[in-house]
């Protein structure tokens, strides 16, 4: 069986208030452990947005929020899975 995120999301609200009025936003790529449990662990920037709060929010919410139906070997057994994630910070009103 192949991983499944079953439950989280950024939302608009995530975004910090003073960067989205000040127009900074960018792409943000990571990459974190999947858990057995279906916990993401260990998440680390591969590519920075260029703006280190977006960078530590994007991680700090996908340890916090994310939760995946993980992986399973040929027996069912579930396995820890690496994942590459990108996420847009797009500040309101601009697209």
């Amino acid at each position: 069986m192949d991983l499944e995120l079953i439950s989280g999301e950024i939302l608009p609200s995530d975004y910090p208030r003073d960067l989205g009025d000040a127009g900074i936003g960018g792409r943000v790529s990571v990459t974190f452990t999947v858990q057995v449990n279906g916990h993401a662990t260990g998440c680390r920037i591969t590519r920075s947005s260029g703006t280190p709060q977006l960078d530590a929010q994007t991680c700090r919410i996908i340890e916090q929020r994310f939760r995946f139906r993980p992986s399973t070997d040929r027996y069912g057994r579930p396995t820890p899975d690496e994942v590459d994630w990108d996420h847009d910070w797009i500040p309101s009103g601009r697209n």
